[in-house]
């Protein structure tokens, strides 16, 4: 890949665990604040904030709404741009009702912007229950009402979101040097370079293949740093932990079941710092929860929030066609067909047909996924021909590929499918000699 390419994916997506641009968000009872609505429609007009009304009139419905935030990318979103309010005043309440703007319980907050009622992505006028509805009791990781405040935030045009709020950055927290049941602390390496991160991976293959606990807990460890700092010590490692090191995680987790509480908690860490405008960085958060195995519900409401007549409406387009590019790439599953180059021209030509026609800035949205979606899906069908022994067909598409053909080779060396080839293909390109190396030393029989 060249400089320009790996920048792409690098500036879609910081280190794995240390994304977004701040610190842990503040708490749901921090953010909604019981306050007169007057009062706070004035303050949010004040400071050109939208303001989120959660109307409780009861404890059960209090209780409700402090849950709808517990995912900490959404209360980063509120804190930087918008105000919220748990509405408790009953008279307000029956107010709100007579006008029917009180849509019950289990509902969105209502969205009010320089203090008049804007209708919320996915629901009707008057305001009623979201046509796209999340899980009756989301979890930590959902990520639903954050996506559906920022697109009715931005609009179709993506011109009319308030600017953030600035907050002080504050250090990522990682798991993977910390020791427990679950695994044995991983510090990094003492030597520098892509060597010392495959010995890593190959490493952690290798345990993962003992059914002893101490071999397993070790695994977890260094699946952690992989998972954590295999960006950071080589940012080119970004597909092949998507494809290789993800997979490997759910294998760990049905074998060594404490792993399962270790990653969510690295998940944890991700998510404080957890930007939802930085499509990687909510790619990395989604394939993480694939492994752990509750992704059911963002991929969900995902799909049906581009089934929703809003997707055409409310959602800024270049998010749309973002989305429409990045699910279907979201898992590690081998590829499918014996003729990638054709599919691969296939695709390419779809998605020069769903960007046609966009504005400049729908256009670069779309044009980042799309460079990582596009490398993900070569990474993985050049793997998936070498693994089914489809050799010839694997090396017509590292030749049709051209800036990818290092991080497909390189995740095709994470897979273990090393073949003499592959250093010859990325003869003059940007930072490759090392991976070139690799592939030709991982080739070579054994003696």
């Amino acid at each position: 890949m060249s400089n320009m390419a790996w920048a792409v994916v690098a500036g879609l997506m910081l280190s794995a665990g240390a994304t977004g641009l701040m610190g842990a968000p503040p708490t749901a009872e921090q953010l909604l604040v019981k306050r007169p609505l007057k009062d706070a429609l004035d303050e949010s007009r004040a400071k050109g904030r939208l303001l989120l009304v959660e109307i409780a009139g009861n404890a059960d419905r209090q209780k409700k709404a402090l849950a709808d935030y517990q995912a900490a990318p959404i209360r980063r979103w509120v804190d930087r741009y918008a105000m919220a309010v748990l509405l408790t005043d009953l008279d307000t309440i029956r107010t709100l009702t007579e006008s029917e703007m009180n849509p019950g319980p289990d509902a969105d907050p209502l969205v009010f912007r320089e203090g008049k009622w804007v209708r919320m992505f996915g629901t009707g006028a008057p305001p009623k229950k979201s046509r796209v509805a999340g899980p009756g009791r989301p979890g930590e990781a959902f990520l639903g009402l954050g996506f559906k405040l920022d697109w009715t935030s931005r609009g179709k045009d993506d011109t009319l979101s308030p600017a953030p709020a600035e907050r002080a950055e504050e250090p990522a927290r990682f798991m993977h040097g910390v020791s427990d049941e679950a695994a044995a602390g991983a510090p990094d390496p003492t030597a520098p370079g892509l060597e010392p991160l495959l010995a890593r991976l190959r490493e952690a293959q290798s345990l993962l293949a003992s059914d002893k606990p101490e071999d397993l807990r070790r695994a977890a460890g260094l699946y952690t740093w992989l998972w954590e700092r295999g960006d950071a010590w080589d940012d080119r490692f970004t597909f092949a932990r998507w494809l290789t090191v993800t997979p490997d995680i759910a294998a760990l987790i049905s074998k060594h079941p404490p792993a399962k509480a270790r990653f969510a908690d690295v998940r944890r860490a991700m998510m404080e710092r957890l930007d939802l405008r930085d499509h990687a960085a909510v790619f990395d958060v989604l394939m993480l929860s694939r492994a752990i195995g509750d992704h059911e519900e963002n991929l969900a409401f995902l799909d049906a929030a581009l089934n929703d007549p809003d997707a055409s409406l409310i959602m800024p387009v270049g998010e749309r066609v973002a989305w429409e590019f990045m699910l279907p790439a979201c898992h590690w599953q081998p590829s499918g067909g014996a003729e990638p180059v054709d599919r691969l021209k296939r695709q390419d030509a779809k998605a020069r047909r769903m960007m046609n026609g966009l504005d400049e800035r729908a256009t670069a949205i779309a044009r980042r996924v799309h460079t990582m979606t596009r490398t993900v899906e070569l990474c993985r069908a050049y793997a998936t021909a070498l693994a089914r022994g489809n050799d010839a067909p694997g090396a017509a598409l590292l030749r049709e590929a051209d800036e990818e053909r290092a991080a497909m080779v390189l995740a095709a060396l994470a897979n273990g499918q090393a073949r003499a080839d592959q250093a010859e293909a990325l003869e003059g390109k940007e930072r490759a000699k090392d991976i070139a190396a690799e592939a030709r030393r991982a080739a070579k029989p054994a003696k």
